[in-house]
């Protein structure tokens, strides 16, 4: 079940038989909470190393310039795969090398990048590219912050370059920079940063978005009216946030059994999270007449 952010704060106050005011919280206490824990299962993901969280990028590359920033919406700076990739659609493979491997270049060198290195937030190509092109990040997009459903929407109809809703928050300005969320499964970003300007119930962009869909989520950068994780860790969300308000109310029994749920949550988390791709290659068949080493 995909817990809206509105969902997460009414069942946290429903289990917990607590409701904001009681524990001298209000509703963006317990989404700052819930972000907190949101950091921490983010962590999970990446550890499992089944490819959760990953977004393509594209950034454009000119002639003599070999510094580029790492895209700022990446978990912790990480870079999951990098290519080059020229006018022609060609594409060339990086990979990566250390600072020490400048001498390996004369200054004024040019040429096809094969190779990177990192330097704070920023990735420098060697050699230097010698023509216009693209640099191609795979990356792990980071989850926005929750915020309450209200300072957001739901997309009812879509555009080349719009969207219309039924009802325009009160947050959105022209001009203001907006994200798109998928509302499906996984909750994972469709576009970011988008520079939009209002006309009644319809924004429009300075850019076109073919991948949005009716039913997508509209907010303001870097929010999001539902937690941008596998669904399938909400439960595990929800218990923990449950099992802190528990912690903040100083009900040591409660504590006690909220930990045993979020437990099992944890449990069910960790079991589901390593095991996104279970086929595996198989032999192929001999062509005989029962096929005996084939998987059907």
């Amino acid at each position: 079940m995909i817990l809206t952010s509105t969902q997460l704060v009414t069942l946290a106050s429903q289990w917990a038989a607590l409701s904001s005011n009681q524990a001298n919280l209000a509703s963006s206490d317990f989404l700052t909470i819930a972000n907190i824990i949101t950091s921490t299962l983010t962590a999970e993901c990446l550890a499992a190393r089944e490819e959760y969280l990953l977004y393509e990028e594209k950034d454009a590359v000119t002639a003599g310039i070999a510094q580029y920033r790492i895209p700022y919406r990446s978990v912790n700076g990480e870079i999951r795969h990098l290519w080059y990739e020229d006018l022609e659609g060609n594409r060339y493979r990086l990979f990566g090398m250390a600072v020490e491997d400048i001498e390996n270049y004369q200054a004024l060198t040019t040429g096809t990048p094969g190779g990177f290195y990192v330097m704070g937030n920023t990735v420098n190509l060697l050699p230097t590219p010698s023509t216009n092109g693209n640099l191609v990040f795979i990356y792990p997009f980071r989850p926005s912050t929750l915020v309450a459903q209200v300072g957001t929407q739901a997309i009812i109809s879509t555009g080349s370059t719009s969207v219309t809703v039924s009802n325009m928050p009160v947050g959105f300005t022209n001009g203001a920079l907006y994200d798109i969320i998928d509302h499906l499964s996984g909750n994972g970003i469709v576009y970011y940063d988008l520079v939009g300007s209002i006309s009644g119930t319809t924004v429009s962009f300075t850019q076109s978005i073919p991948n949005v869909a009716v039913g997508n989520y509209i907010a303001l950068a870097q929010q999001s009216p539902v937690p941008m994780l596998p669904e399938e860790g909400h439960p595990l969300l929800l218990e923990t946030l449950i099992m802190r308000l528990e912690m903040i109310r100083g009900n040591t029994a409660r504590i006690k059994n909220s930990s045993a749920m979020v437990q099992d949550a944890r449990k069910q988390w960790d079991a589901l999270l390593a095991n996104r791709v279970v086929s595996k290659a198989h032999t192929a068949g001999s062509g005989g007449p029962q096929y005996p080493v084939r998987p059907y």
